[in-house]
């Protein structure tokens, strides 16, 4: 072994947690046995990030101090210490923290923070210690001293560069098995990676994004006025890429962990690189809930608690570093029509620039035809047709030119190669214009000119100029593809579908006085009109642009890469530069003030597990979701104090530029010529007789019960569109859920299979048609990276019900003031009014209770509730027929209300509803969904209930206790009674929402969103019981005793195989009626 233990502390937090802190020298030697005491303080372990409230992206560093107390006994191992500090390098010595034997975190220690303590008996030594990320800024990223050649992939550049690392080494030696290495998550795509949900991945390619993304080491690299080599640091290009993925880097346990920022406050699934080299599956970001359990002290904010806001910023920018390279755009295998752009720079106008300032396109095109059955003297004329453009939008320049006026004049002249004669095919009058124009380029030395009827391959190189812009311009872009013409100079669409065409190459440089410019770095800035602030997200010298300027290339099959500015995230498909989206996602997560929590969170008891800075944190209190900033353990007193900050991203309006952008001066190299250029003719044609014979298809395979509403597929040379409009107004109690499924072909099938759901962009609930058309546009319009040219969609429409009934499945008994079930067809509730005791059953109106007739029919008197007719499909309703024990409903012509909506009110003496018997868990687990109110809090209350004097025909009861907090209790076939009563205690008027589930293994409630577990430790292996007895609605059903003094809105009762989740049944109850 290269390293051993020199000396160590043990210690317990008040939570009697285990805690070992140990020095290690690396360097060959044997443990040894000297121990040292750790102070009454312990150790503090903290994480901290550079912005102190925002949620950036880069490298979080951490550092561990510890106060530790030497006796005399081991005088001399302290003195061997300072002195191998005295003359140690960084990673010498390292400080290792063990929790329960597990280590949590290691780092390197500083000797210049290293202070002793000689005047105490027992000699006080304080340690600190970095995660020594930092010190990687003096770290070359090179290979052994040589420099890198060829491409890495950025996951080959993340484990190079953690193997350069000072801690590296003895870590390598301390694992081997499944301890976590690399952990990572991926939230920033190429496009491509974004769709790959819905279609198969490309042949032989790698799942993960940064397995596929690879970078030249070029840039790494570079030769000093000396003729020295200078290296980019391994902190540079380590902060390079958390910057561009989005990733805040944390060094914990064994292991870097690589977290995506925008995932921060969410379970996030990710990747584990074991120290075995396996790669496992593993969530990389878990919840931690504080705020936990009040009464024992467990996970409790302390009193210092404080709660601010984050400033709101309208500026994120990131400085672009270009290591010093010259190409414009340089992109290199990509498909005919695909679009090359520098979507950021700013260009120089004529009217301001250089007379000598021009721009070089230079590349190299490989053709593949097959042999066509025309005759041997057919021949074809190759010619590049390319879209040039300055900016976009409103400011667009386009620069082009026009076919010679009278081709026919040019008959006289002819090509000829052996026995190949075609025309000529002229370009002339390149200009300037604010519409679309296209500019031609002939290739020279007939490169072009091929023989229709023999199949060919060939190289096709180019070079033209183009001059600057008339005016400033930001963002160039060049959509590149051919047209063939034939003997007789006409577009020939037969030739061209022959041929496959792929560009090998294409570089656009910029050219001042016959001498090449470089690309000076420059900043990427996103601006929001409302805020004020900015936020610096520091240097980056990966993204976009040329080979030797760090650009990102994608792989698109086994072997072959692509270039692509087309990078999305989870939150927003809309694809832009890689460099661009970091700077936008940041700035719509700070745009709008976001609320920041700081103090320290207590941990008592033993379900107070010790969290990570890796968690995100949830306040059981609020229900709200934090993400943390800053993260410090103190170890003894069991408390961690947290920055933590909630999550959200804002939905603004963003634009995007880039700032100093001057250029800079390199070598002389020779110019080049260009020529005149053409314009083309497209060929377009309808497939609406096509797309009617398909949609009259058998479509059941791919949609089940889905309506087909309209087919629509587009091809090379048309589209086809054929639509049954479904009509925008549902059923009442209805929404419209429109679908879009595609495939890869045009004019495929209902039987030709592989049809698939869009992976992005689907309609929402009540979308119109012409919406889920623009959804397909938009959809479209992100395939620029596909090299297939032809796809089909289809749109389905369905009627999907908003009732609680129909979304959650079992329901026994139901009863409520709104409609729960869109096929129920019966009445609400039966009334009694006060003036003459007549009944009348009171219907519906839409959703909800038909007032205007409850009101008609009581006029200015009273009305009480006979029965409340159950909407289940069960029939259970709820009678009392007695007319001094039936709740009320109107009270002096108005109807009763809570929150705004009609509620039945029970007196607190005799008011009940009762049920037949009946069985209420035939499936054997319960979910119940209450609103309620109470109009005293201090005395027991039942809601409603299937209970007895005897336990073991025992069901439910729900209540409010004498305490003024919320239970729901179910009696178990083992005869346990388990009880998630509440929390918090809640005061007379307030409107709550009860949800429950109990089930084999299961138990839990949420009270107005607070999740609520079993407070009595019982038994929940068995079943929820399922005896036959009748249920009671504001009593207890067996005796009338604890009578209901409030109000009822909706009582539900669920049975199901499997429960329904408690939370969601919340969540879908508050949604309509806002009680928290």
């Amino acid at each position: 072994m290269s390293s051993y233990l020199f000396a160590k502390g043990v210690g317990e937090s008040l939570n009697t947690d285990s805690y070992e802190v140990r020095i290690i020298r690396t360097a060959a030697g044997s443990d040894q046995t000297a121990e040292f005491s750790l102070a009454a303080n312990g150790f503090a372990l903290r994480y901290e990030s550079v912005e102190d409230s925002a949620l950036v992206p880069g490298i979080v560093h951490s550092r561990c101090e510890v106060t530790t107390l030497w006796p005399a006994a081991i005088d001399n191992k302290l003195n061997i210490l300072l002195t191998g500090l005295a003359t140690s390098e960084d990673g010498d010595y390292l400080l290792e923290v063990l929790r329960d034997s597990k280590r949590i975190w290691v780092g390197s220690i500083l000797v210049e923070e290293f202070s002793v303590d000689e005047d105490s008996t027992n000699k006080e030594v304080r340690i600190v210690a970095t995660d020594a990320l930092s010190l990687l800024k003096h770290v070359d990223y090179n290979d052994d001293g040589t420099a890198y050649s060829g491409f890495q992939t950025v996951y080959d550049i993340l484990k190079n560069i953690q193997e350069k690392w000072s801690l590296y080494t003895y870590l390598d030696e301390q694992n081997s098995g499944t301890e976590y290495r690399l952990a990572w998550a991926e939230d920033v795509y190429n496009e491509d990676d974004y769709i790959m949900a819905a279609e198969t991945h490309p042949a032989g390619t790698d799942l993960k994004s940064i397995k596929r993304s690879r970078i030249h080491t070029n840039p790494w690299s570079s030769v000093n006025s000396s003729g020295a080599t200078e290296y980019i640091s391994c902190y540079d290009l380590l902060q390079s890429l958390c910057i561009t993925y989005q990733w805040r880097l944390y060094s914990y346990g064994d292991a870097w962990h690589l977290l995506p920022v925008a995932l921060a406050g969410e379970r996030t699934p990710g990747t584990v690189l074991q120290w075995n080299g396996t790669e496992v599956d593993r969530d990389v970001i878990s919840e931690y809930q504080f705020q936990k359990d009040a009464a024992n002290d467990v996970r409790q904010k302390d009193a210092a608690w404080s709660i601010s806001y984050t400033p709101p910023y309208n500026e994120v920018r990131v400085t672009r570093d270009t290591s010093d390279g010259a190409s414009v755009i340089s992109s290199f295998n990509f498909a005919s029509g695909v679009e090359q752009t520098d979507a950021s720079l700013t260009y120089q106008g004529s009217d301001t620039a250089p007379s000598d300032d021009l721009y070089l396109v230079q590349g190299r095109i490989y053709i593949v035809g097959t042999a066509l059955s025309v005759a041997e003297d057919s021949v074809g004329n190759i010619v590049l047709r390319n879209v040039i453009k300055w900016d976009t939008g409103g400011s667009a320049l386009y620069y082009g030119n026009s076919l010679s006026d009278n081709v026919v004049q040019q008959q006289g002249l002819f090509y000829s190669s052996t026995y190949l004669d075609t025309q000529p095919i002229i370009a002339q009058n390149p200009v300037f214009s604010a519409s679309a124009n296209t500019f031609f380029y002939v290739p020279e030395e007939l490169q072009g000119v091929y023989q229709p009827s023999i199949a060919t391959s060939r190289y096709i190189d180019f070079d033209f100029i183009i001059p600057p812009p008339t005016s400033e311009k930001t963002g160039l872009s060049i959509t590149p593809s051919i047209v063939v013409f034939d003997n007789n100079a006409a577009l020939n669409s037969t030739y061209l579908a022959a041929l496959s065409v792929n560009y090998v190459q294409l570089t656009v440089q910029k050219w001042s006085n016959n001498q090449l410019e470089l690309i000076k770095d420059f900043n990427i800035v996103a601006n929001a009109t409302t805020g004020r602030g900015s936020l610096d997200l520091g240097r980056t010298y990966v993204g976009a642009l040329g080979m030797s300027m760090g650009r990102i290339d994608v792989q698109t099959s086994a072997g072959v890469y692509g270039t692509s500015n087309n990078w999305v995230c989870q939150d927003n498909d809309d694809n832009r530069a890689i460099n661009t989206l970091a700077v936008e996602e940041t700035l719509q997560r700070h745009n709008k003030p976001k609320g920041v929590e700081r103090g320290s969170i207590v941990l008592r008891g033993t379900s107070a597990a010790v969290p990570n800075p890796l968690n995100f944190y949830k306040d059981l209190d609020t229900g709200t979701f934090y993400a943390p900033v800053n993260w410090q353990l103190n170890a003894t007193a069991c408390e961690v104090d947290v920055t933590l900050r909630i999550t959200g991203r804002d939905a603004i309006s963003v634009t995007t530029q880039e700032q100093s952008t001057g250029k800079g001066v390199d070598t002389t190299v020779g110019g080049s010529t260009g020529q005149n250029l053409v314009q083309a003719l497209p060929s377009v044609r309808g497939y609406n007789a096509q797309a009617a014979d398909i949609f009259a298809e058998d479509w059941s395979s791919v949609i089940g019960s889905e309506t087909l509403e309209a087919y629509y597929t587009v091809l090379p040379d048309g589209t086809g569109r054929s639509v049954n409009n479904q009509g925008d107004t549902p059923a009442a109690g209805y929404d419209i859920s429109r679908k879009i499924y595609f495939r890869l072909l045009g004019l495929h099938g209902a039987a030709d299979g592989g049809w698939l759901a869009l992976p992005i962009n689907q309609p929402a609930l009540n979308d119109t048609l012409d919406t889920a058309f623009e959804k397909i546009d938009l959809y479209m319009a992100a395939l620029t990276t596909a090299t297939a040219g032809a796809y089909s969609f289809i749109v389905t429409y369905s009627e999907v019900s908003d009732r609680v009934l129909d979304n959650y499945a079992g329901g026994q008994a139901a009863f409520s003031l709104r409609k729960l079930r869109a096929g129920y067809t019966g009445n609400c509730i039966k009334v009694r009014r006060s003036s003459d005791n007549t009944t009348q059953d009171i219907g519906f109106n839409g959703t909800d209770l038909d007032t205007a007739a409850l009101l008609t029919f009581c006029g200015s008197g009273d009305g009480f509730v006979h029965t409340w007719f159950d909407q289940s499909t069960s029939g259970r309703n709820a009678v009392n027929t007695s007319t001094g024990e039936q709740p009320q409903i109107v009270s002096s012509g108005s109807v009763i209300q809570v929150n705004g909506k009609p509620a039945v009110e029970f007196d607190g003496s005799n008011d009940t509803l009762l049920t037949s018997a009946f069985a209420p868990n035939p499936n054997g687990a319960y979910n119940f969904a209450i609103v309620h109110e109470h109009n005293v809090v201090n005395v027991g209350q039942q809601l409603g209930s299937s209970w007895s004097g005897t336990q073991s025909t025992q069901n439910f009861i729900s209540q409010m206790l004498a305490n003024a907090k919320m239970r729901f209790a179910v009696r178990y076939n083992n005869n346990t009674l388990p009880r998630p009563d509440s929390t918090a205690t809640f005061t007379a008027g307030t409107q709550i929402v009860s949800t429950a589930t109990f089930a084999h293994g299961s138990c839990e409630a949420f009270y107005n969103g607070t999740n609520e577990l079993d407070k009595f430790s019982q038994n929940i292996s068995a079943h929820p019981n399922n005896n036959s007895r009748a249920m009671a609605l504001g009593t207890r059903s067996h005796d009338g005793a604890a009578p209901l003094q409030g109000t009822l809105q909706e009582f539900i009762v669920f049975s199901n195989s499997t429960a329904h989740d408690a939370e969601d049944l919340s969540d879908e109850l508050n949604e309509y009626y806002s009680a928290f």
